[in-house]
């Protein structure tokens, strides 16, 4: 029993130092590790580009096929309830663009940037735990957490609302040329005017808000599955495993969250 409450106890303790104490702290965090990464070494730097590559490039191919495709489905599928319900045509690829662009392509980009993520930072740091060297970092006077935590969270808050642009991008390409090739009904300068009038500064602001805020919590939950790995105890599976399901869940519940509330 004393076991069990002092495991207890320890999870308790690295989750709230890594997570709701890094919450409680952002915006001194924040203003910190933007001096860190435009005036500190580039160290810092090459760590964030690092991180925002593996974690976000590598994310658009697979972010490009599943816009296109959305984005097929839907042009396909839409002149389908004009002709059966009777729809305005303006009206309704009005809105089902706005909300393709700002609650569908959010939440599907921030499930493909959690997968990966997820699976590459945890895996990454545990391995280090396991291996000695977020150990070799304290003994050298570095906090493991802001090295290799700051500038990781920091490349999460960008990250997906960066693919989320890359993904809206796409859909309205592959939109644009359905049109072009299929000769449908609606011309390209309808289709324009009728998604327009969504493309407004607060449906932006809402997207780049719960994009952030996603981006936040995938990270840290990564950032603290990692850390908390033990050594010699083949907990990088286990560890990865749970930081996919924490962050594809957290990801869900704020797209439905805005959805509903906004």
């Amino acid at each position: 029993m004393t076991d069990f409450l002092t495991k207890t106890g320890k999870k308790v303790r690295l989750f709230y130092h890594v997570c709701v104490d890094g919450i409680l702290q952002l915006p001194d965090n924040v203003s910190v590790i933007f001096k860190i990464f435009f005036y500190h070494d580039s160290i810092f730097r090459d760590n964030f580009l690092r991180e925002f590559y593996h974690s976000g490039i590598k994310c658009l191919p697979i972010a490009a096929l599943t816009a296109g495709l959305i984005s097929i489905a839907t042009m396909r599928g839409v002149p389908y309830f004009l002709e059966i319900f009777g729809f305005n045509a303006e009206i309704l690829y009005g809105k089902v663009f706005e909300l393709m662009l700002f609650d569908i392509a959010p939440l599907f980009a921030g499930i493909i940037v959690a997968v990966r993520a997820s699976v590459y930072i945890t895996m990454r740091l545990a391995q280090m735990k396991t291996e000695g060297e977020v150990d070799l970092l304290e003994m050298m006077g570095v906090d493991p957490l802001m090295y290799l935590g700051s500038m990781t969270v920091f490349a999460g808050i960008l990250t997906i609302p960066f693919v989320s642009l890359y993904f809206i991008f796409i859909q309205l390409i592959i939109a644009l040329l359905y049109l072009f090739v299929m000769n449908s009904d609606i011309t390209i300068t309808q289709f324009i005017f009728c998604i327009i009038p969504y493309l407004t500064f607060k449906n932006f602001g809402q997207l780049f808000l719960k994009t952030m805020l996603s981006g936040l919590f995938v990270y840290l939950f990564s950032v603290y599955n990692g850390l908390a790995a033990k050594k010699g105890s083949g907990e990088i599976v286990s560890r990865t495993i749970n930081s996919i399901l924490f962050s594809e869940v957290t990801v869900i519940l704020i797209a439905v969250s805005a959805l509903i509330f906004w």
